[in-house]
């Protein structure tokens, strides 16, 4: 299963941003997205003091989610440093992480539905069918029988994270 998203506004890209990077620098990510800024811009947009805001930057740097440009005036000898977003380049990433999230609820969902699970009454472990036939269907932890264990519920959270997943590409 492929996971799409094309904006950066879209709820899976600022949950990534956020969690990799932090709230500052997602709030960086957007003023850098419209055209090239500076960190003393950024300073003054937000509030942020110009050493958070290059702190932003270098996180979203790290990870090659801005790039930079730099440019020298001629009279002052000053170097002066742009920032703009490499859209493309968290789009790839995110769409690359929730698609695998997406695969392995997917690939855990057909795994509940397509198998036979047993657990003793403590439910100290749960077990395939196979490793069930192994130990002689007795609990290796306390001895216990093992009976067959009724995952449908299992099925079900599986299945709303799998429409949150979805949910998230809007």
């Amino acid at each position: 299963m492929v996971f799409r998203t094309t904006s950066l506004r879209s709820p899976a890209v600022r949950e990534y941003l956020k969690t990799q990077i932090g709230e500052q620098a997602l709030m960086v990510a957007f003023l850098c997205s419209s055209r090239p800024i500076s960190a003393e811009r950024i300073s003054q947009k937000t509030g942020m003091k110009v050493s958070e805001a290059r702190a932003a930057l270098q996180a979203l740097h790290t990870h090659s989610f801005v790039q930079c440009s730099k440019r020298m005036d001629k009279k002052t000898n000053w170097i002066s440093y742009t920032w703009s977003l490499n859209l493309k380049k968290i789009l790839d990433m995110v769409n690359g992480v929730y698609s695998q999230k997406l695969n392995l609820v997917q690939s855990t969902i057909e795994m509940e539905k397509n198998s036979l699970f047993f657990a003793c009454s403590d439910r100290c472990r749960r077990m395939t069918l196979e490793e069930a036939m192994e130990v002689d269907f007795r609990c290796p932890a306390c001895s216990l029988e093992l009976s067959s264990v009724d995952n449908s519920d299992n099925v079900e959270k599986l299945m709303k994270l799998k429409c949150t997943l979805l949910a998230l590409s809007a």
